[in-house]
């Protein structure tokens, strides 16, 4: 064989790496022997390419990788007088410790000194691991600390951009045990010049390098002085313009605020919609956070509302508006007259919304206030939400502050018609407080409307996007995917495709704890190590683990035998019964979905309606080695606003099943107002244990919001059928029905199950056909009416609607009530974020 040819170093070494790409897991024992051999071989090439193949035996065959004591070789090698050896044994420790989720990269301060010194042997491959590797060592002191940042400082000014935010990152970790602050500032000033030279790089590494910037600066304040290295060119791609003035919004302070605002002034006449609108925003947040720069970025936005065109002026608006809520002093007289006429045709809803409060905030010293706010009054009930409670805050401050004569009958109707004829209830509301408190005492309520706005905006505000622990998790990841998307992987990989978790034996780890403690080294990196079990002679081991292999490949007759000492009857108790799915459904209500098995946890679930309240019932069955205890759960906004209130659940214990049920309801903090449901809607649930996260999607039917009485009469009906119109009418064609739906009085039955009533019944003499016209209304007060037409077990659905975004999930719902092929759906899998 080559690998015995001891005359060729490199047939050797080409031998073991083709030995190694054989992912086949029948012949990696035979690659144990000779894997061995060439681990010790006298010569470094092989060496370096042996310590390459441990990684990838270990991803066929882990446990033989930990019986053969491979591991334990690798950190060994970490020793090797070749650098390129010692990098390739970091790498092949890197990667068997991301797949198991433990640390083998284990250091001592004599062994880190080394390392360092290797990095200017090895190529800038093995550089980059290299740092990788010392970037999970933590110093013993704030001496120690210094002088590592030292020995890594020269590697700033390496050509790859790679090994110099690999670089950045031992150092960020490093700061972390610097006393000094005066060393911790003098290394913030070294690490921003060779930050700024990757940005000459072409576009796709200056955004991989602006997204790392991004927390940096967060991490580090003031690292960068001067901004000019962020202003943007014009033949830049804009996911780079765009990343730019997101770094000088968080770099500006009160020495540079200056040029940054004059600069972001230039940007604003550019072509592009997305930037300019962008660079607006950025010149508001300026003038927001530093406080001597509100006058000149005040200034700035009313020379762009001069010279801009329609959505320049609609951003320009909105910043004005920001910025005049925070500082609203700072506004003069002469200003609103200037900038009133510029921004009072604004259309979009932010820019009329701020339009509006500006209006009412200024009122007094605005000649012509009171007609224009009698113009926006006029179609108040037209406007997003958002700009109608502007208008009624307007008008509210307007009557308040007025002597006109007419003032408080324009007061009276406008709160009058919003309070009677607004489909918004938070709307509704807001209109009966105004009422009240200006019925009550009009004085009093001049005096809450302005009073004096104790606003103070620090900087951290505006800077500081993220918390320290998720700070430190980016600098953990830098340079990776995660420094660029700012989130964990599994919120951007699908679950399938993300690297499965390795779980070697308890008594493997323990081997090799109790051999790393033989080796000095610091109290602060010891290993607690865990109650021992009596061990078994390695023979029997072996023996045990091979017949565990046999049983799981033959068909397993137990013969009433629990194997795992879990009980009797587990395979029955942890399998999914018609008694769950009668639970999960609410005897067919729910629409169940399966959840993809995550970290040893496997649920359905499903969305239904029970009792007047929405509830979210899951059954998990934990397949993982550990009990999963304080539970909990969290909701991504959605469009309907829901949130969990309350659950019966605190813990699922291992190989164990449990019926859970979360109580839910409407949650502000949960509602995103800005975008419509999509159909098939997906709420996205997060169900944490301790420090593990486990995050699905269910999808949730319209019929689920449908509210209890919420039947129209038969005049209101006819009214609602006649202003919706055929514009938002939506057909549906049912070819078979259900058998309890078949008849007329079991349809009606079934509908009214779902909370959707019949307001009326009508037999057609000539087609002897039957048309229900029902009616059901959603928890946000959205109504929907139609018309049902039956046959012969068929039937025929007109569905209308108040907005386009409610059509295609309530014919969804109609569907799954009434149709007969309706049920479960295998096309839909859900996909873990």
């Amino acid at each position: 064989m080559c690998i015995r040819d001891r005359s060729s170093p490199l047939l050797r070494a080409l031998a073991i790496r083709t030995m190694g790409c054989i992912r086949i897991e029948k012949i990696t024992e035979y690659l144990c022997e000779s894997l061995k051999d060439t681990l010790s071989d006298h010569n470094d090439y092989v060496r370096k390419t042996a310590a390459m193949c441990v990684s990838k035996l270990f991803v066929t065959n882990p446990q033989l990788v930990k019986d053969n004591g491979f591991i334990k070789i690798l950190q060994d090698l970490l020793g090797d007088s070749n650098a390129n050896v010692v990098a390739n044994a970091i790498i092949g420790l890197l990667e068997i410790s991301d797949l198991t989720g433990k640390n083998y990269v284990r250091f001592n301060s004599s062994s880190i000194k080394k390392l360092l010194y290797a990095l200017n042997e090895c190529t800038e491959w093995g550089q980059i691991y290299i740092l990788e590797g010392v970037a999970k060592y933590k110093p013993i002191d704030s001496a120690e600390a210094e002088s590592m940042i030292e020995q890594v400082i020269p590697r700033l000014s390496h050509v790859n951009p790679a090994v110099v935010l690999a670089a950045v990152k031992v150092i960020l970790k490093l700061l972390d045990s610097v006393t000094s602050e005066e060393s911790i500032k003098k290394v913030n000033k070294r690490l921003a010049a060779p930050l700024i030279t990757l940005l000459s790089n072409n576009s796709e590494i200056q955004y991989v390098v602006l997204r790392n910037i991004s927390f940096i600066v967060e991490r580090c304040k003031g690292i960068f002085e001067q901004p000019k290295a962020f202003f943007v060119r014009s033949m830049e791609p804009l996911y780079v313009k765009l990343e730019k003035l997101e770094v000088m919004r968080k770099i500006a302070g009160k020495g540079n605020f200056e040029v940054i605002l004059t600069e972001l002034l230039e940007y604003a006449n550019w072509p592009e919609m997305e930037f300019t609108r962008k660079a607006i925003k950025v010149i508001a947040q300026i003038g927001i956070k530093v406080e001597k720069a509100t006058k000149r970025a005040l200034e700035i936005v009313l020379d762009i509302l001069k010279t801009g065109n329609d959505y320049v002026v609609e951003e320009g608006a909105t910043a004005l508006s920001e910025i005049l809520r925070h500082y609203p002093s700072a506004m003069s007289e002469s200003f609103l007259k200037e900038a009133i006429p510029k921004i009072k045709n604004a259309t979009e809803p932010d820019s009329k919304a701020g339009f509006a409060w500006i209006l009412g905030e200024y009122n007094d010293q605005i000649p012509d206030a009171g007609e224009l706010i009698k113009e926006l009054a006029e179609g108040c009930l037209e406007e997003p939400p958002v700009v109608q409670l502007e208008i009624l805050l307007c008008a509210v401050k307007y009557y308040v502050t007025t002597e006109e004569d007419n003032a408080d009958n324009f007061i009276i109707k406008l709160l009058k018609q919003v309070g009677e004829e607004s489909d918004n209830p938070d709307i509704r509301d807001q209109a009966y407080i105004y009422w009240r408190l200006l019925s009550t005492d009009a004085q009093h309520a001049a005096e809450i409307f302005y009073q004096e706005k104790a606003i103070h905006v620090e900087e951290e505000d505006l800077i500081t996007v993220y918390n320290e622990d998720f700070l430190d998790f980016l600098v953990n990841n830098m340079a990776t995917t995660v420094s660029v998307y700012h989130k964990e992987m599994q919120e951007y990989i699908p679950e399938n495709l993300l690297p499965k978790k390795i779980e070697l034996s308890d008594e493997e780890e323990q081997e090799e704890e109790q051999k790393e403690e033989k080796k000095p080294k610091r109290s602060k990196k010891k290993h607690h190590k865990e109650e021992e079990e009596p061990s078994e002679p390695k023979e029997e081991r072996k023996r045990s683990k091979k017949n565990a292999v046999q049983e799981e490949t033959t068909p397993k007759q137990l013969d009433g035998i629990d194997l795992l000492d879990f009980g009797e009857d587990i395979a029955t108790d942890l399998s999914i019964n018609s008694t769950d799915i009668d639970f999960l459904s609410a005897s067919g209500k729910g629409f169940i979905v399966e959840v993809p098995e995550s970290k040893g946890l496997r649920m359905s679930a499903a969305f239904v309606r029970d009792a007047g309240e929405i509830k979210l019932r899951l059954v998990a069955v934990n397949n993982s080695a550990a009990d999963l205890n304080e539970i909990g759960f969290n909701f991504a906004k959605n469009s309907f606003g829901i949130g969990p209130k309350t659950w019966n659940c605190s813990e699922i214990p291992k190989a164990g099943k449990r019926s859970i049920e979360v109580s839910c309801g409407f949650s502000e903090q949960n509602l995103n107002a800005k975008e419509p449901p999509s159909c098939p809607f997906r709420i996205k649930v997060r169900l944490t244990s301790g420090s593990e996260s486990f995050i699905f999607e269910v999808q949730c039917m319209l019929h689920v919001f449908f509210m209890e009485n919420g039947t129209a009469t038969k005049e209101n009906f006819k009214n609602l059928w006649q202003s919706l119109g055929k514009t938002l009418e939506y057909s549906l064609e049912i070819p078979s029905l259900k058998s309890t739906c078949q008849t007329t009085e079991g349809l009606i039955q079934c509908l009214q199950s779902f909370n959707i009533g019949v307001t009326t019944k009508v037999k057609k003499q000539n087609t002897e056909q039957t048309m229900l016209y029902c009616s059901c209304q959603t928890m946000n007060s959205l109504p929907v009416v139609m018309e049902i037409g039956t046959g012969e077990s068929a039937a025929r659905v007109l569905a209308r609607v108040p907005v386009p975004a409610i059509g295609p999930l309530a014919t969804e719902s109609l569907k799954f009530i009434m149709a007969e092929d309706a049920g479960q759906k295998d096309d839909l899998p859900l996909l873990f974020p």
